[in-house]
């Protein structure tokens, strides 16, 4: 069954014209020999809505709802113990985009995370508006900041965001102004090796 969309911006509820949407987090309770346990079949769909891997949001749970979460890679099963209700689920998810995706400042969604090695640190910064925000020490921190040092090539400024399009005017300015100096030079030269046949001894023959 298809999920319900939904703003990512939980204050953003309201709002008909609010663009920035997100499946609604489904639930499935199972039971076994190792007892129950929820499982999050559309948690692939969240995450790439959010840009935002699974295995970050599942610790975030842990820590959150103080559950222990199962990930099996072979299965492709993202679990939590316990039977939990959809609604609890999606205000924990919600608890995480505005921790850990909404803009410091703007509030808006487009935001990638940055690691710098030399500063041991990750910081989000915004594809609207280019705030770069720092976030709080704490477990959840620590867990992002881990899985992005294994993972520095998921840490990258999209191509989109205000600082890579700084970035890129930078580059460009230069670059375009080597451009029209080698051209300029270029033409130059054209002009002065030019090789046009000198042909006044054969006019002075027909006369």
């Amino acid at each position: 069954m298809a999920a319900v969309m939904i703003p990512i911006d939980p204050d953003k509820k309201d709002d008909v014209y609010y663009r920035y949407k997100m499946p609604a987090l489904q639930c499935k309770v199972e039971s076994s020999g190792n007892g129950v346990k929820t499982v999050l079949p559309n948690i692939h769909e969240v995450c790439a809505a959010i840009n935002r891997p699974e295995d970050v949001l599942m610790r975030f749970f842990q820590f959150d709802l103080g559950a222990q979460t199962t990930i099996s890679k072979k299965d492709d099963k993202y679990l939590i113990m316990g039977s939990r209700q959809e609604e609890q689920m999606q205000q924990s998810v919600y608890s995480f985009i505005k921790k850990f995706v909404l803009c410091g400042q703007c509030k808006n969604p487009e935001t990638v995370v940055h690691y710098d090695a030399k500063k041991k640190s990750v910081t989000k910064v915004c594809g609207a508006c280019g705030k770069e925000t720092k976030w709080e020490a704490n477990r959840a921190y620590t867990t992002m900041y881990m899985y992005y040092k294994d993972h520095p090539e998921e840490a990258t400024a999209g191509k989109g965001t205000a600082e890579a399009r700084k970035r890129s005017c930078c580059c460009t300015a230069p670059t375009a102004a080597a451009a029209a100096s080698a051209e300029k030079k270029a033409t130059k030269t054209v002009i002065a090796a030019s090789d046009l046949k000198d042909d006044r001894k054969d006019r002075s023959r027909c006369l």
